[in-house]
Order: C-alpha cells, then structure tokens, then sequence
C-alpha cells in the first residue's frame, strides 16, 4: 500500500465513523424524546385511569359528588366506602406551574359536623390537568394537554354483568 492510498483510506474511514457517529446520535436524540413523551403521557393516563378506578370502585350508591373551581385549583370530592367507613375523597388539581400539575388526593374522616385528614397524596404531572363537570351534570370532565378531555360517568347505569358468551362464528 503506498502513502497516497494509506490517506485515501484516512479520509474515507473517517468519513464512515464521522456518519456512523452523527446518525447514532440522531437515533439516541429521537430515543430520549420518545421516553420522555412516553413518560409524560403515561403518567397523565394513569392518573386519569386511578381517579375513574378510585371513584367508580369504592363510592357510594350516592356519592355527594361535588366540582369545584377557583383561579388556583380545581377540586373534585366524593363519599367513598371501604371496610364499611364512609370517608370523603378530595383530588385537588393545581394550575399549572413552571408546566408541572401537582395533584393532591386526601381522605378525610367524619368528625363531628366537619372532616378531619387522614390521607394525603400528593402527584406531580407534565401539563394541564383540569376538573369540570359537564353541563348536563353527568361526566366529570378531565381536560389535559396530552388527551384533551376525558369523561368519566358521575353515575353508572344500575347494571351487574352476569356472564360475556363467546361463541366462534359459523
């Protein structure tokens, strides 16, 4: 191999690594942004799917639902059972700061003509995350950046499912 060919080879091998790097960089990048989002967006679900499973799971046949709005928060509380006690659940929404929602959960107990805390939880959300009832009354609305509005039913039909029959198509 002479000189000339030996810095042919420099270049050209350089050239290789030099894309090789700039296109695993761009990969790495685009990986970070989808974990990111990824991230973002599952927590928000889970927080929507928590307070329909929280709500649904464990109120009372007549819950006391009750929406609240103020220019910091939004509140949406309701009677829930569990091991035959009656406590109030209270999920306080911030507004929005620095683009972090911190979501409150408190459990408060009967005590006299007023509620004492028991419970607080507190999550921490990317986003909008805003309580509201629907006009008609019917849906507790979320609103968020990521699934603009969801709808949770404020009363369920009076139904039990009995059985789901599967039969293959002839």
């Amino acid at each position: 191999m002479s000189y000339v060919e030996f810095i042919i080879f420099l270049v050209v091998a350089s050239l290789i690594l030099t894309c090789a790097f700039d296109g695993y960089s761009h990969v790495l990048q685009h990986m970070a942004y989808i974990l990111d989002t990824n991230r973002k967006t599952l927590r928000t679900f889970h927080m929507i799917n928590y307070l329909r499973f929280d709500f649904h799971r464990h109120s009372v046949a007549n819950p006391n639902v009750k929406v609240s709005q103020t220019e910091n928060y939004t509140t949406f509380a309701f009677d829930e059972e569990i091991d035959g006690q009656v406590k109030r659940v209270l999920y306080k929404a911030t507004k929005p700061f620095e683009g972090r929602t911190i979501i409150y959960r408190e459990v408060y107990e009967t005590f006299g003509n007023s509620y004492k805390l028991i419970n607080r939880r507190t999550y921490t959300l990317e986003g909008l995350y805003k309580l509201y009832l629907s006009e008609d009354k019917k849906y507790l609305i979320i609103q968020t950046d990521y699934y603009e509005k969801c709808l949770i039913p404020v009363n369920l039909p009076n139904v039990q499912i009995l059985s789901i029959t599967v039969t293959k198509e002839q």
